[in-house]
């Protein structure tokens, strides 16, 4: 799957400006995804969220 960024747009504030990679489709939400975010500052691991489709901006 492409890469993708939190469109501020809409966005959830805590991930805003986040690069990741869609891991997942949800079956019962068609307009969510599941979202491997890359870890960034002190983190030591990259988070995977439930995340609304048009929160969503494709990176070209």
């Amino acid at each position: 799957m492409p890469a993708i960024a939190v469109d501020p747009a809409y966005g959830i504030h805590r991930f805003l400006g986040r690069t990741g990679v869609v891991w997942r489709l949800c079956r019962g939400f068609e307009d969510h995804c599941y979202v491997f975010f890359d870890p960034v500052g002190g983190e030591r691991t990259a988070k995977i969220e439930f995340v609304e489709l048009r929160d969503l901006e494709p990176v070209r």
